[in-house]
């Protein structure tokens, strides 16, 4: 069973570890994560059987939402857990009045395109350069809420 709830102030370090194990996702460190909540950065982790499977992180301003970070643990992939944790991470933007949600994606990610296009994101603009190591171009998504 999959339990989706915040992350704990004593699960930065694991949370940063599945980070750096997804190749696609942002690695940020425990600190940084550590530092989130007083930035108002919400942190949604995916817990199965005692473990953390999952992460996703995002924020909201002015009516509008952004997905900054997700990961799933490579052994935990393809069971559902990414959905799950953008289900939740949708339900409290719709909750904190958002109307859009935004995310970026690399280019090249086919897989992560295709996950988010089930869940409703359409291409929104692209933004060059975006990424590093190596560089890409980013393609925004956007989501309408209701």
């Amino acid at each position: 069973m999959t339990t989706i709830r915040g992350m704990l102030p004593g699960e930065a370090d694991a949370v940063a570890g599945l980070f750096a194990e997804a190749v696609e996702a942002a690695h940020w460190s425990a600190q940084e994560l550590s530092r989130l909540e007083t930035s108002g950065i919400r942190v949604w982790v995916a817990v199965q059987d005692e473990g953390l499977a999952g992460a996703v992180t995002s924020r909201e301003a002015a009516g509008e939402a952004e997905i900054l970070n997700l990961a799933v643990a490579p052994a935990r992939q393809g069971k559902g857990i990414g959905r799950r944790l953008m289900e939740r991470a949708l339900q409290e933007a719709v909750s904190a009045g958002v109307k859009r949600v935004f995310l970026e994606v690399r280019e090249s990610n086919a897989r992560a395109r295709a996950f988010y296009l089930r869940l409703g994101f359409a291409e929104a603009g692209r933004r060059r350069g975006y990424y590093q190591h190596p560089a890409e171009d980013a393609l925004l998504l956007s989501r309408t809420l209701e």
